[in-house]
């Protein structure tokens, strides 16, 4: 009784091994990341191509994170209208 408890366990974690090997594996394939089509997954559009003046800023979240924003002078002037684009894919900068 105990060896076919045993060959049970064995043959559950293999199995829950090759699952998560197989996550890993397909993870661009099942997650939906968004790239325009013929463009590297880089994101090299800033709004320096769209000639629009700007400046590269850090914002710190409340839990320590950096977030990377444009801040995007339309109006010289400007003193502020902040449109926030939150990106829903994990990059590491």
């Amino acid at each position: 009784m105990g060896s076919y408890l045993a060959a049970l366990l064995y043959v559950v974690c293999a199995v829950a091994a090759a699952a998560l090997a197989l996550l890993v594996a397909f993870q661009e394939r099942l997650v939906y990341v968004p790239v325009l089509p013929g463009l590297s997954k880089s994101y090299p559009i800033t709004p320096s191509r769209l000639r629009l003046p700007y400046e590269d800023i850090w914002l710190h979240a409340a839990d320590g994170v950096r977030l990377h924003a444009w801040f995007i002078k339309i109006i010289p002037d400007c003193s502020g209208l902040l449109i926030s684009r939150f990106i829903t894919h994990f990059l590491r900068v």
